[in-house]
């Protein structure tokens, strides 16, 4: 997973955790972040792949 502060023009990582077979996001936003847009590349247990970006997926203002 990848997220991104300025809508898409530069990703970061962001570790997925995953605990008891749930996984989870936690994000720590910068204080003159807008919004957050998130990146990912999903695979099932076939081996299909599926890429998703998100642009702008949630505002912080």
């Amino acid at each position: 997973m990848k997220v991104s502060y300025d809508a898409g023009k530069t990703w970061s990582p962001a570790p997925v955790t995953t605990t008891h077979g749930n996984r989870a996001l936690t994000l720590t936003h910068p204080e003159n972040a807008r919004s957050v847009s998130l990146k990912s590349t999903l695979t099932d247990t076939t081996g299909n792949t599926y890429a998703v970006t998100i642009l702008k997926a949630y505002l912080l203002t």
